[in-house]
């Protein structure tokens, strides 16, 4: 009786050394994710910084263009335009 007890025992720690790990497991992915997403949080806003620079860097140079400029450089205006045109659109095909 008393070696099943000890048996039983033994199970049951070993069942909460398991959980107990598993536990310990999952918070520090827990962990990790939460410093990744603040990592990743911090990379996209220095992205958009970047992006917005860009965007008004653009927007100052396309206010810089002029028709003398453009003839300086050896643009010269389109004759004739032609579109293409999609005529069926996706998903409403006749």
């Amino acid at each position: 009786m008393q070696a099943i007890k000890v048996r039983v025992f033994v199970v049951l720690m070993l069942m909460v050394a398991v959980l107990l790990s598993g536990y310990v497991g999952m918070l520090a992915l827990s962990v990790k994710n939460v410093v990744l997403r603040k990592e990743s949080e911090a990379k996209t806003a220095l992205l958009r910084v970047e992006v917005s620079k860009m965007e008004h860097e653009y927007i100052t140079r396309v206010g810089d263009i002029t028709l003398v400029r453009a003839d300086g450089i050896g643009l010269s205006k389109v004759a004739s335009k032609s579109f293409a045109e999609r005529r069926i659109l996706v998903g409403q095909a006749n």
